[in-house]
């Protein structure tokens, strides 16, 4: 698929742009044309916001998303590269038909630079002209990003890739995810925003061409730079949340515990579950929680556990009512979310020890001591989060997010047996959306659907 970039005066975009163009080159797109827009001009400062304009200015110096990078190192030298000036109205832009005629020469134009464009339906590339939104397209339009949804005190942000048309933020969206807000940053708010875009740009050229891209939902009110007196409720919202976070760090601690449920479950029909119907297991005096479950067929139960004065989780063995650690030769290193996999008469247990190695099969006897250690062959340079393993239909399958999106998104990698070699699957990330991305147990299947457990947003 051949490319045109809209851009700034010269090559020098934000991380974020870079790394996603860098995907979708892999994937295989080719950057024809570079068009540079050479009039771009900055909205004009007003006293009346100058309070946005100070608590933007401070988040965005270390903001890692916005670090300019050269695309010339991703575009090859004979990449064509046309200059124009754009006709202003307002604070809209206007392609010249000498410009427009050049970007219909391709098969999509990507938006990374110019202000809002009056006419991008003159431009005839087969997929228009694509452009990022950052913002729930059917709750927030316009601007500033990220800014109404923490002063609605949301949980989310969207994140959405539409083909551009004369109506601001109207046109069909091609690809879409969520990014967690962060109560008390509005810089890590925008940085989760912007990174969690980068997937987008090739499941929008690529992994939904064969399906029709969808118009966006109803629309939501144009919202516009906050005023001097939004700024204070939002400035004393981000400070009250610092607040009470420091507050749970210093006098809260997280206590989990596992609870047995006395009854089965349809997860065809809606459940909802009753406190009667759960009974906790008894924890040792000595320990702090317990979490992470993982039954097993002898009647125990495998999980992490946290003794007192220990900050690291250990795998812990629940039978017949007692505890007890399982000694796995990980010293010094968390090791949690415990998953035993089995495999032509073996028994591994597949623990998640991101902080120390990459993913380690750990084979066990009879009486569940350590015989081996076994890392997955292509992910040696991977650390993954509540990775989970699962055999259908004879391949391995194994869902996993990385250390750095352990929040925001699932990876997918797939083999054919379980010590590898592991690849990416072609359509990972198979989910960017903080509210169900983390895995949150083992894959169930139940009358023939499957079945993913997850984490809540919390």
């Amino acid at each position: 698929m051949r490319a045109a970039l809209l851009l700034g005066k010269d090559l020098w975009v934000p991380r974020w742009q870079y790394e996603a163009l860098e995907v979708a080159i892999k994937s295989g797109l080719v950057v024809s044309l570079t068009a540079h827009c050479q009039n771009d001009k900055r909205s004009k400062l007003r006293i009346r916001h100058s309070l946005y304009y100070f608590v933007a200015g401070l988040g965005r110096r270390n903001m890692s998303a916005l670090r300019r990078m050269d695309l010339k190192k991703l575009i090859s030298d004979s990449t064509c590269s046309i200059g124009f000036n754009s006709e202003w109205s307002g604070i809209w832009q206007e392609i010249p038909d000498g410009a427009a005629v050049e970007l219909s020469d391709v098969d999509v134009v990507i938006r990374f630079g110019m202000n809002l464009i009056k006419n991008p339906e003159s431009v005839k590339a087969r997929l228009g002209i694509l452009s990022y939104h950052h913002g729930e397209i059917s709750r927030f339009r316009g601007r500033p990003s990220g800014f109404y949804e923490l002063l609605s005190k949301e949980n989310v942000m969207g994140v959405t890739i539409q083909e551009l048309n004369h109506k601001l933020d109207a046109g069909k969206v091609r690809a879409s995810a969520f990014s967690r807000i962060v109560p008390f940053s509005y810089a890590k708010t925008l940085n989760l925003a912007l990174m969690s875009g980068v997937p987008l740009l090739a499941r929008a050229l690529y992994q939904n061409e064969a399906a029709p891209s969808k118009a966006s939902e109803a629309l939501g009110p144009l919202t516009f730079l906050p005023n001097n007196r939004k700024m204070i409720k939002f400035i004393y919202l981000i400070f009250r949340a610092r607040a009470e976070r420091i507050f749970y760090g210093l006098f809260i601690y997280k206590k989990w515990c596992i609870a047995h449920l006395s009854k089965s479950l349809n997860f065809s029909d809606d459940i909802c579950l009753d406190a009667g119907d759960l009974s906790a297991l008894p924890v040792p005096s000595n320990w702090v929680f317990v979490a992470d479950p993982a039954g097993q067929f002898d009647g125990s139960l495998l999980c992490e556990g946290v003794v007192k004065g220990n900050n690291n989780g250990q795998i812990v063995r629940f039978k017949n009512g007692s505890w007890s650690i399982l000694e796995l030769g990980l010293k010094g290193v968390h090791a949690s979310y415990p998953q035993i996999v089995r495999d032509n008469d073996e028994t591994y247990l597949f623990p998640e020890i991101a902080q120390g190695y990459p993913p380690t099969l750990i084979s066990l006897d009879s009486e569940f001591g350590v015989s081996a250690k076994m890392r997955l062959e292509g992910l040696e340079k991977h650390r993954l989060v509540d990775a989970t393993l699962f055999k259908h239909d004879n391949a391995w399958f194994l869902f996993g997010s990385l250390c750095e999106s352990a929040q925001d998104q699932l990876d997918l990698w797939t083999a054919p047996n379980i010590f590898g070699p592991w690849t990416q699957h072609s359509e990972s990330p198979i989910a960017i959306d903080p509210r169900g991305s983390r895995m949150g147990g083992p894959i169930v299947i139940q009358d023939g659907s499957l079945y993913r457990f997850t984490k809540s947003l919390s």
